[in-house]
């Protein structure tokens, strides 16, 4: 697997000329309507017939706290819900 964000142009030529990307990140923070930022997989599924190839993908945006209550005893952070389940983001998302 190979990975690439940047212009969506770029990325996208990249996996069209090269079947592949070069696992670099843009580092040229911007807001979404200047030069479309994407982010991209690529995976090699090797000569594709008439059997099926699957790949699963799991993207977590995961924060150990989902928001901070300011309450009467100021500024309390709250836990996210997936944190009462799971001891850790990676267990949060591994196949087990």
């Amino acid at each position: 697997m190979t990975y690439q964000s940047g212009t969506d142009q770029t990325v996208r030529g990249n996996f069209i000329n090269n079947g592949v990307l070069p696992n670099t990140q843009d580092s040229n923070f911007r807001e979404i309507s200047s030069d479309w930022p994407v982010f991209a997989f690529a995976n090699a599924l090797g000569n594709v017939g008439s059997s099926p190839v699957t790949t699963l993908y799991t993207i977590v945006h995961a924060q150990q706290n989902a928001i901070y209550f300011d309450g009467a005893e100021g500024l309390q952070p709250v836990p996210s819900l997936w944190t009462a389940y799971f001891s850790t983001d990676l267990a949060m998302v591994c196949l087990t």
